[in-house]
């Protein structure tokens, strides 16, 4: 809903724009309405979508009154059609959840006895690893074979006080770790997005012109305020927001992540775009390579390429340096309430999954490097975009398969007395309300 939003908002000339503006409002309240808070937040990413519209038009800052009247009358429309849509829901969420519940007043006493419950499922800022490796700090907390979740993630702020007392006294009854979550971006969709974000900031030679520039730079905002706010408790910036009306009600800063994925989506489709519109574009391609390919590669393009390989050899350094201090991973996997019997096999299974980032860095790279260097003719430009999707599909399937559980559905629908007897007339078989 919030991408049907923007792409509604998008264009801003056509005769029917105010017909899409309202199109926009309707997409939110759906947003609201099956998403509750989060998509609320969502609801004010958009506003700010509308707002950056206003100020950057044409590519440069504008400050003309008539394009700021018209940007808060998009908001205006968008808030209206939205509330139309959601008035229900809403009513009922506050009147349920919100309204006379003990700790949701909006005193400041109130909001600092509720932050430990509000902020319990916050993102350690190590964990930001977990959007370029899979599985680094597990996947389910019932992954078999390793992958089991170790990070801290939805863990009780009074572990934290524990721990930084040396874990004295009796451990604590909550949570030491609480997750099923993943932030998984894809190596390949990261490493279009920072292409595209450093493009952005080029003045000059810059595959985007200054309106794409200028949104670039929007997206990026987004996706550093977003992450800065998926900390939660493990950094300040959450403080800031908590403090506005209503914000206290909302739980799970981790859910700001929703916002990062898809601010490296739109970035990855910028890079994606830019890349093939400059290398694999019919008009750009004349002919093959040459052996002295590297001293014809623009000067941007050599750095970028030497980046790439230096960040790799990087990466490849880093995990030989992970996977030969297993054994303090797994004296660090007992400190954070692991078992012993499965701190080994969890060491393991992490180290592997920066291996399979590693391997998938490098195919990335030099598909790139194929890329960039025209490796692909007028005729295999098709065969580049091939390359690509197997690459993001192998990627994100391999990263994405243990999510993925089987059960046997003849064992879990197995008959029973109870099941045989509602079986009998299922219509007349319903909860609902008595009259």
């Amino acid at each position: 809903m919030f991408f049907l939003a923007l792409a509604a908002l998008a264009d801003t000339t056509s005769r029917r724009r105010w017909w899409r503006v309202m199109l926009a409002g309707f997409a939110v309240g759906m947003g609201i309405s099956e998403g509750s808070d989060i998509g609320a937040i969502y609801s004010l990413y958009a506003a700010l979508f509308v707002a950056f519209q206003a100020f950057f038009a044409n590519g440069a800052l504008t400050l003309q009154p008539k394009r700021m009247i018209a940007g808060v009358g998009r908001v205006a429309v968008v808030g209206l059609c939205a509330a139309l849509l959601a008035a229900q829901p809403v009513s009922e969420l506050i009147a349920t959840n919100i309204k006379g519940v003990v700790g949701t007043q909006q005193d400041s006493q109130t909001k600092e006895a509720r932050w430990d419950f509000a902020t319990q499922w916050s993102l350690p800022k190590m964990e930001t690893l977990g959007l370029l490796v899979p599985g680094l700090f597990g996947y389910r907390m019932d992954t078999p074979g390793g992958g089991g979740y170790w990070g801290l993630v939805g863990r009780s702020p009074e572990w934290d006080r524990y721990v930084a007392n040396g874990q004295e006294g009796a451990a604590p009854s909550g949570f030491a770790r609480y997750s099923g979550g993943g932030s998984y971006a894809g190596v390949l969709v990261v490493l279009l997005a920072i292409w595209a974000a450093v493009q952005g900031f080029r003045s000059k030679n810059s595959v985007f012109n200054s309106h794409q520039r200028r949104w670039i730079w929007f997206w990026l905002g987004i996706g550093a305020i977003s992450l800065a706010l998926a900390f939660g408790r493990f950094a300040s910036f959450y403080r800031l927001i908590y403090a506005l009306p209503y914000f206290s009600t909302i739980r799970n800063p981790v859910k700001f992540l929703s916002l990062v994925s898809v601010s490296v989506v739109v970035l990855f489709a910028y890079g994606m775009d830019g890349l093939w519109r400059t290398y694999t574009a019919a008009q750009q391609i004349k002919t093959r390579p040459k052996l002295n390919w590297w001293r014809q590669l623009s000067n941007f393009d050599r750095k970028w390429l030497s980046g790439c390989f230096i960040a790799l050899g990087t990466s490849l350094l880093a995990w030989l340096l992970y996977g030969s201090n297993q054994d303090a991973l797994k004296q660090y996997l007992s400190s954070v309430q692991i078992a012993d019997s499965l701190s080994a096999e969890i060491a393991s299974f992490s180290v592997r999954q920066v291996g399979w980032f590693v391997l998938f860095f490098a195919s990335g790279i030099i598909l790139m490097t194929l890329i960039i260097s025209r490796a692909f003719t007028n005729a295999g430009g098709r065969a580049a975009g091939v390359l690509f999707g197997l690459l993001l599909v192998a990627d994100l399937g391999r990263a994405n398969q243990p999510w993925i559980i089987f059960f046997n559905y003849g064992q879990m629908y197995a008959g029973n007395p109870i099941i045989d007897k509602l079986r009998e007339k299922p219509f007349e078989h319903r909860v609902a309300f008595l009259p």
